[in-house]
């Protein structure tokens, strides 16, 4: 196992950013909570307080699908979480792509934690803002999918 010993640190770096992005979040740095904010975001493929522990003690390092999901509950992109900040020359356009789908993700979650009567509310209003700006003068208006469930 000649790679083991660069994982091991691979991994001690990455549990070292999530225990600070965790703190800097106002999270308490505990598996169990993590655990259960996970599984509070990710119904389909939760994880259990050790799994966590194994990230938080720098064991191993969650997959890409997990990774989407703590960055999603810790307000922090993956690359800074996985590697450290982009360098200060690199950071406004990685911050800009990055940032723009971390606001949608966290946006879409916020969506789901609506009742129901509001999640249509706030899909109605998003058709009559989109009906507004496809039917301006000049512009040719695309097709209005029916809205699923309305």
């Amino acid at each position: 196992m000649k790679n083991a010993p660069h994982r091991s640190t691979e991994a001690q770096a990455f549990a070292r950013r999530l225990r600070q992005a965790i703190k800097q979040a106002g999270l308490k740095v505990s598996a169990t909570e993590l655990a259960h904010a996970f599984n509070l975001r990710d119904w389909d493929s939760g994880i259990t307080p050790h799994a966590a522990r194994n990230w938080l003690n720098g064991v191993s390092i969650p997959k890409q699908g997990r990774l989407r999901v703590l960055c999603e509950i810790l307000q922090i992109t993956p690359h800074d979480l996985l590697f450290g900040p982009y360098p200060a020359h690199d950071r406004s356009a990685s911050e800009t792509a990055d940032g723009a789908a971390l606001a949608d993700r966290c946006m879409w979650h916020k969506y789901h934690s609506l009742s129901l009567d509001h999640q249509r509310m706030v899909r109605e209003l998003t058709n009559g803002l989109h009906r507004l700006e496809s039917h301006r003068p000049g512009e040719q208006a695309d097709s209005d999918p029916k809205p699923e469930g309305d």
